[in-house]
């Protein structure tokens, strides 16, 4: 006996859901594909006129569940993005529906970027659509649609928490990420600050042997003015003596 996957209502979606009607060999099928208002998930919902009013066949990704299923979306920062994609590439190739042995339905999209051409393959659970239920007869319409508002609220709420779950694991993804380039970054600035160090320290050098230098110049210079002066003082001296012999 097949075992019913339940939901309490479809999902509300955003504008930028768009609407195909998509045949395979038998039966056509009404798609939307769209986002998530509540917990902005990709999302494909399909259902056919031959099956009962409250099932259709339901697929929701997060941009995690989208890696996952394919590599090609590696290069979307975004759900938007993607659902962008996906409607530019539906709009060039019309997408189509596909069963396997189990009655497993998926919708096939075609996604051509510059880097590859991939044919995505999206599974779609089976889901039936619950009728609101009354704790009895003399229960009016109002405390029945209180009950079930109360009950898709949580639903939603749930939704929200997972998706703040799933979000929380890529911020700390990410800082994990940031710290160790700050560390790479704070290595590379220390070897930097350690190659200027020594570099003003070879400068430095430089500066007291120019410095010993022009001293001993000067002190060069210092002796041999004196050394000339002796020699002049001399050459006064003997021209002296030598005219008192005279």
């Amino acid at each position: 006996m097949e075992s019913k996957t339940t939901i309490i209502q479809l999902p509300r979606l955003t504008n930028n859901t768009k609407d195909y009607k998509i045949k395979d060999s038998t039966v056509e099928y009404d798609v939307k594909v769209g986002k998530t208002k509540a917990t902005g998930f990709f999302i494909i919902i399909a259902k056919s006129s031959k099956e009962e009013s409250n099932c259709c066949h339901m697929g929701e990704f997060c941009l995690n569940d989208l890696l996952d299923l394919n590599k090609a979306f590696w290069i979307y920062d975004s759900v938007d993005e993607v659902l962008k994609e996906v409607h530019d590439n539906c709009n060039k190739k019309k997408p189509s529906i596909t069963s396997n042995k189990k009655g497993e339905l998926f919708l096939n999209i075609v996604i051509e970027t510059y880097r590859s051409i991939d044919e995505i393959n999206f599974p779609l659970i089976k889901k039936y659509i619950e009728e609101p239920k009354k704790i009895n007869n003399n229960e009016d319409d109002s405390n029945s649609n209180k009950t079930y508002m109360s009950e898709s609220m949580i639903k939603e709420f749930k939704d929200m928490k997972n998706e703040i779950n799933k979000l929380r694991g890529e911020i700390n993804l990410l800082k994990i990420n940031l710290e160790a380039k700050d560390e790479i970054i704070a290595e590379k600035q220390r070897i930097i600050e350690e190659k200027i160090m020594k570099e003003k320290i070879v400068d430095g050098n430089n500066n007291d042997k120019d410095e010993k230098y022009e001293s001993l110049m000067k002190r060069i210079e210092a002796i041999e003015a004196i050394g000339k002066k002796f020699e002049e003082f001399m050459q006064k001296y003997n021209n002296k003596k030598d005219n008192s012999h005279n």
